[in-house]
């Protein structure tokens, strides 16, 4: 009887660790999702005139993100094919929901195999 009781309490103490551990991954997966919605309205808010993103000034951050060894090099191409990708009202212009798109398209070019373009 002993052996099947510390059986079931073990199994008690798991049930009960895994459903906390559930619950601190979920709490933090929510908080990482509010910062990154804070930090691209913050990156917007930084890069945007009247409230839209020009395609200089998205030129001019990819230029200064191509000089840090530790981020993939993003050339002139691919920054036109992701201004014009993220760019779906065709205006020339970024809006701040077409912005919202720059961190994964940028996410998704990094994650391309690198090459020497």
């Amino acid at each position: 009887f002993l052996a099947l009781g510390m059986f079931f309490m073990m199994n008690l103490l798991l049930a009960t660790v895994y459903n906390t551990y559930s619950e601190e991954r979920a709490a933090d997966a929510l908080k990482r999702d509010r910062r990154r919605v804070q930090y691209v309205a913050d990156a917007f808010s930084l890069l945007s005139e009247d409230n839209i993103v020009r395609p200089e000034k998205l030129a001019a951050l990819l230029k200064q993100l191509n000089e840090h060894q530790d981020i993939k090099y993003v050339s002139e191409d691919t920054a036109t094919r992701i201004f014009d990708r993220l760019d779906q009202r065709h205006d020339g212009h970024l809006s701040r929901d077409e912005f919202e798109g720059l961190v994964d398209a940028l996410r998704n070019e990094a994650s391309r195999p690198w090459t020497s373009e």
